[in-house]
C-alpha cells in the first residue's frame, strides 16, 4: 500500500518477494518439505529475516500452516503488491516509467522473481500482462466512495462505459449495478464513477469492474483483507484427457489455482507454465498438460476444493 505514496518520475528496481514454486522446491531436496524446514529458510535470500517476510503476508492472508500454504499466499501478496505498485504509477500524469526487479531466477529460491527456476510463472507474471495492457482499469477507494481511474494507452480513444457490479460472494450473483459513461483519449487518464460501498458487508461482497466497449478481462476487487473474505470451496468439476483439462468452477472463486505434482500445466489461453490465479463467477478454465496429470490440486481464498472427475481419465 506504501507504492501509494511514492511520486517518482521513473521508478526503478522495485518488486515483492513471494516463494518459489513446489515445482522448484522438489529441484532443492526429494524429501518433504516443512513450513520452517532450515532448507526452507536458508533459501530465503529476501535478506529481510524471516519474521518480517513472513509479516509481510500475514497482514493480509491467512497464516501458513504449511509449505503449500505459504507458496500461496506469499505468490499472491506479491501479486498484490505488484498490481498495486503498476497501477499507482499508469493512473497519474506523473510518472512514465517503472522497472521491476525481477523477472526469473538462477536457482531454486524465495526472491522478487516473477518467474523461479522451475521456469514456473508465479501469479504476479500473470498479473502483470494486466496491467501493463494498453487499456488499465484502477479502482481507487476514498473515504467510502469506490471510482476507477481509466488509463488509455492506445494510439485511439476508448468510448463506451464503465460498469460496476456489487456481487455477493455466496450467492455469486449482482447486488446492484451501476454504468458510467466513459472517453479517454489516447494517453490520457480518466477518472470514473463513485458508488458508495460504506454500508456494505465488505467480507460479504466484492466489486467487479467491466468495460464494454474494450475486450479487456473484469478487473475484480475485495473490499477487505483477502484473510477476511466469507468464502466456502465448492467443489470443482473436471474432464481430464492425456494432455489438457477442463474445468468448471461454480459460484464466485477468488484466485483459484491448480497445481499438479507432475508441474507440467499450461494456462491454454496464454500458453505460459506456472499457476495463473482466476476470480470470477461459474469459471470455465482450461489447461494443456502435455507431462500428464498426477496430484492434482485446487485451492482458492476458501480453501482446497474437492475434485469431481466427469469422466476417466484417459
Amino acid at each position: 500500500t506504501f507504492y501509494k505514496d511514492s511520486k517518482a518520475r521513473f521508478s526503478s528496481e522495485f518488486g515483492f518477494a513471494s516463494s518459489c514454486s513446489l515445482k522448484s522446491w522438489h529441484a532443492v531436496t526429494g524429501r518433504r518439505l516443512e513450513l520452517e524446514d532450515p532448507t526452507v529458510l536458508w533459501h530465503d535470500k529476501t535478506n529481510k529475516g524471516w519474521e518480517t517476510f513472513k509479516g509481510f503476508v500475514s497482514l493480509h492472508y491467512p497464516e501458513s500452516t504449511s509449505l503449500e500454504d505459504w507458496i500461496y499466499y506469499s505468490q499472491l501478496n506479491q501479486r498484490d503488491a505488484m498490481r498495486a505498485a503498476i497501477e499507482h504509477y499508469r493512473s497519474g500524469d506523473r510518472c512514465r516509467g517503472a522497472l521491476i526487479w525481477q523477472v526469473n531466477d538462477c536457482w531454486p529460491v524465495q526472491s522478487w522473481a516473477l518467474e523461479d527456476y522451475s521456469r514456473q510463472l508465479k501469479p504476479a507474471g500473470f498479473e502483470l500482462l494486466l496491467a501493463y495492457a494498453p487499456i488499465l482499469i484502477a479502482p481507487v477507494v476514498e473515504h467510502g466512495l469506490v471510482a476507477a481511474i481509466v488509463a488509455n494507452d492506445q494510439p485511439h480513444s476508448v468510448d463506451g462505459s464503465l460498469v460496476i457490479d456489487i456481487v455477493s460472494v455466496s450467492s455469486g450473483k449482482a447486488i446492484s449495478t451501476e454504468a458510467f459513461p466513459v472517453r479517454v483519449a489516447s494517453g490520457e487518464r480518466v477518472r470514473v464513477g463513485g458508488i458508495n460501498v460504506s454500508e456494505l458487508e465488505l467480507r460479504e461482497t466484492v466489486l467487479r469492474f467491466r468495460l464494454l466497449s474494450a475486450e479487456i478481462p473484469d478487473r475484480w476487487m475485495m473490499l477487505c483483507e483477502p484473510k477476511e473474505l466469507a468464502l466456502k470451496a465448492a467443489p470443482v468439476t473436471v474432464n481430464a484427457t492425456s494432455n489438457s483439462i477442463e474445468m468448471h468452477c461454480p459460484g464466485f472463486v477468488q484466485d483459484l489455482v491448480v497445481w499438479s505434482d507432475s508441474g507440467g500445466l499450461y494456462d491454454h489461453e496464454t500458453g505460459l507454465a506456472g499457476c495463473k490465479a482466476a476470480t470470477g463467477i461459474n469459471l470455465n478454465l482450461k489447461f494443456d498438460s502435455p507431462g500428464g496429470v498426477a496430484n492434482l490440486r485446487v485451492r482458492s481464498i476458501a480453501g482446497y476444493h474437492d475434485i469431481e472427475f466427469a469422466a476417466p481419465v484417459s
